[in-house]
């Protein structure tokens, strides 16, 4: 399975469809409380959906330490966006490395 695959391809992706939502919500940097209100869940479920979505990723992704959330954003923006760095030279805009 490709990465990509992982969060962009429901037919292939071990995460459900909710799991998904929520994966690409937090990539978009918003926090539980919003994901919650967003997919009208409970603030409680989200943190749960975010519990599975960490069990599945110990199968493949082992992870040191507790930024599971962290993890998961920079596999996701890598999956759509590739490699991305930040230029400090040209004010901090992300630009795509080639």
């Amino acid at each position: 399975m490709e990465l990509r695959d992982l969060f962009h391809d429901p037919k292939k992706s071990p995460f459900t469809r909710r799991q998904l939502e929520v994966i690409k919500l937090a990539a978009e940097g918003w926090d539980n409380t919003f994901i919650s209100k967003r997919l009208r869940l409970s603030y409680n479920t989200v943190a749960i959906v975010f519990h599975a979505i960490y069990e599945k990723m110990a199968v493949s992704f082992p992870v040191e330490g507790k930024n599971h959330r962290g993890f998961l954003i920079a596999l996701y923006c890598y999956s759509k966006y590739g490699p991305v760095v930040v230029n400090i030279e040209e004010g901090g805009r992300n630009a795509r490395s080639d």
